[in-house]
């Protein structure tokens, strides 16, 4: 066991704090915890693919870091139309 499987495993306890205010406070904070663990996930898929020496793990955390942005500002969005209603 290296160092790579010990952050791998110590990568998703970061995760419950983010969700956990996901679910329970409003939608903007929400918006903000989510992001806080799309980087903590994509992080997850990079080290994993580190320790196990896969690249082909490592490609799924690069997409989701390029693709969590965009769909934040695509919620926000969804958020401001529905308080304009």
């Amino acid at each position: 066991m290296n160092a790579w499987y010990l952050a791998a495993a110590i990568l998703p306890v970061g995760l419950l704090g983010p969700l956990w205010i996901a679910a329970r406070r409003p939608p903007l904070d929400g918006v903000v915890a989510i992001q806080v663990a799309a980087v903590i996930a994509a992080l997850e898929l990079v080290v994993l693919g580190e320790a196990m020496r896969r690249q082909a793990l490592m490609l799924p955390g690069f997409i989701l870091a390029v693709v969590s942005w965009p769909g934040t500002l695509a919620f926000l969005r969804f958020l401001q139309m529905e308080r304009e209603r």
